[in-house]
């Protein structure tokens, strides 16, 4: 048992009675050893707040270096962009005008470059190298002509901007192209390799009898005075990117102040009516046509009528084999390597046979 008188001496009750004070008196002064306890938590709980607060500093310091460094990141990865693209405006030319229907590029006469190569996009000409091979394969083969016996798979191509009789085709399409198209005749798995060289056919016609010539073609893609895509052919899958560009090539003879081009299909149906003024000395024009939103292109014949003087027509290509093969025939001059003559003799061999299902038996028995 503890004395109770001791223990009231010890911690100085002031009413000799300890329960009455712990629940009375509030400001009763703390025994020695749990004041030593009270120190000792708040100590414990400063050091624990001191932690806590060195912790939060840390994490926003580390937050504000983190912030920091990705702000740095993407303003260098802006001032790298800002740069890149400030090279591409020296390298690449830009239109002149553009606003959210059409982008018209306007090209004085000095700046014209009539001694080069003109540049082509090899991506834009992959229906004229499927073409290409194809007609390779029907001159080797005559008696198939529509693909009957074989579907001919092009496996590569690639196609650049050529010259002919010396004369460069520049100013601002190509006017000759040469394709190598590399790819399987038939299912014996034998590569095959088809070359051929398209002259394009000019397809401006003069209204007016009594005006100047121009040079006027619709394509793909314009870029640093050049049309990089097939004069007078749009692919069934052009994109916002690339667009369609009709390029008229002024002479010096003719003095317009305005243009106004009519964008007609082959039900009169008009998609473009737009006129435009013209800057002085101005020698190439290149309008974009397909900047009317949720405009629709399909497949068929296109007419654009320039200021009621010119008239140039174009074609959206559809994905039929057919219609392409025809469109190409009646825009381009083309001109195929011969076969080889190992290959010429096997398909002679099949050549007596007018029936179409022997003509094909004896094709697959000769690509064994």
């Amino acid at each position: 048992m503890v004395d109770r008188g001791a223990y009231d001496e010890d911690y100085a009750l002031d009413d000799g009675d300890e329960y009455s004070s712990l629940l009375q008196d509030s400001r009763r002064q703390t025994p020695p050893h749990i004041n030593s306890y009270f120190s000792q938590m708040e100590r414990m709980q400063r050091e624990r707040k001191l932690r806590r607060q060195m912790h939060r500093y840390l994490a926003m310091l580390f937050g504000v270096v983190a912030l920091s460094g990705w702000a740095w990141t993407q303003n260098s990865h802006v001032e790298l962009t800002t740069t890149a693209a400030a090279r591409l405006e020296r390298v690449d030319h830009r239109p002149s005008f553009c606003e959210s229907r059409q982008c018209i590029d306007f090209i004085p006469r000095s700046k014209l470059d009539d001694t080069c190569v003109s540049a082509i996009d090899p991506q834009l000409f992959h229906a004229m190298a499927k073409y290409v091979f194809e007609t390779s394969y029907t001159t080797l083969w005559p008696l198939d002509p529509t693909l009957q016996c074989t579907q001919p798979k092009l496996v590569n191509y690639s196609a650049t901007a050529a010259s002919t009789n010396g004369v460069p085709s520049c100013a601002h399409y190509a006017q000759v192209v040469d394709i190598e198209a590399v790819g399987l005749f038939t299912a014996d798995g034998a590569i095959e390799r088809a070359v051929a060289t398209l002259t394009s056919v000019d397809a401006t016609e003069r209204l007016d009898p009594d005006v100047a010539a121009i040079a006027a073609h619709v394509g793909e893609k314009w870029s640093h005075s050049n049309l990089m895509g097939i004069p007078g052919l749009i692919n069934p899958t052009h994109d916002e990117e690339r667009g369609i560009w009709l390029v008229l090539e002024l002479p010096v003879e003719l003095a317009l102040t305005e243009l106004t081009v009519v964008v007609t299909t082959s039900v009169a149906d008009v998609l473009l009516n737009t006129t435009f003024g013209l800057p002085a000395d101005t020698g190439l024009v290149a309008l974009r046509l397909d900047r009317e939103l949720n405009q629709e292109w399909p497949a068929g014949e296109y007419t654009a009528v320039v200021s009621q003087k010119w008239k140039v027509s174009f074609t959206v290509l559809s994905n039929d084999s057919r219609a392409i093969a025809a469109s190409i025939q009646n825009k381009f001059i083309l001109e195929v390597t011969t076969p080889s003559a190992n290959k010429t003799e096997l398909a002679s061999a099949c050549s007596a046979l007018t029936n179409l299902t022997q003509y094909c038996a004896c094709q697959a028995s000769r690509s064994l």
